[in-house]
Order: C-alpha cells, then sequence, then structure tokens
C-alpha cells in the first residue's frame, strides 16, 4: 500500500486483533475533501451507490487517506476481492479507526496511552 500522509505529532496508533497495528493521522478538515474525492474515485461518480458500495468506499478512502504506516504484510490494494474475509477485514480496520476518533472527541485533549502524544 502506498502510503504518502507523512508523519506527525497527533498520529495515533490502532491495533487490529488478528490484522496488525495501523498508525494513522488525526483527520482533519482538508483530509475530509481528501476522502471524499477518494470515495468519488472508488465509486466512479456513480450517483446513488449501494450500500455495500457507499460503505466499502467510505472504509477504504478513509484508511487509504488517514494511514500513515500499516502492517508490514498489509496491502489495502492487494486484498483478495472474492475472499469473503477481506471486506470483514476492511470492516474490522474501519470499526477500529472511527472508534479511536470517536474517543478523541469524547476525551479532547487526550493522546494515545502507548506513545503520550497529544491529539489537540
Amino acid at each position: 500500500m502506498k502510503i504518502s500522509r507523512r508523519v506527525a505529532a497527533t498520529d495515533f496508533d490502532v491495533a487490529v486483533d488478528g490484522i496488525g497495528t495501523f498508525r494513522f493521522g488525526r483527520r482533519t478538515f482538508r483530509d475530509r475533501f481528501s476522502i471524499a474525492a477518494k470515495y468519488s474515485e472508488f465509486t466512479e461518480g456513480v450517483q446513488t451507490p449501494t450500500p455495500w458500495l457507499d460503505f466499502m468506499a467510505s472504509a477504504v478512502a478513509a484508511i487509504t487517506v488517514l494511514a500513515v504506516a500499516v502492517p508490514p504484510d498489509f496491502d489495502i490494494n492487494m486484498v483478495d476481492a472474492y475472499d469473503g474475509e477481506s471486506d470483514k477485514d476492511i470492516l474490522r480496520i474501519y470499526t477500529a479507526l472511527v472508534a479511536k476518533e470517536d474517543d478523541f472527541r469524547k476525551n479532547p485533549g487526550k493522546g494515545s496511552a502507548e506513545t503520550g502524544e497529544s491529539v489537540v
């Protein structure tokens, strides 16, 4: 998976059982545009995507834009499209990412316990 996001002090780790630890950048307002553009690319401009396409495009777009580092054997661009576990893995990664972001909103100013970094 090609990572283009730069490392920042606000980055945080998300451990996903059975897959590994991901490092994501804190979502910025500009990231919302980048994620929306990536979503549009993945849906190829479909006006009313199916629920599956909507969710998967949203999840993969967010993971792709926000990823700073991924486990060495993980490449979202190389997952087996016909393996039912691939959808589940993407769901687990995205759910863990969103849960961590929700935790930041519930506890503003608190960083990752593992790194001690601030997420303000």
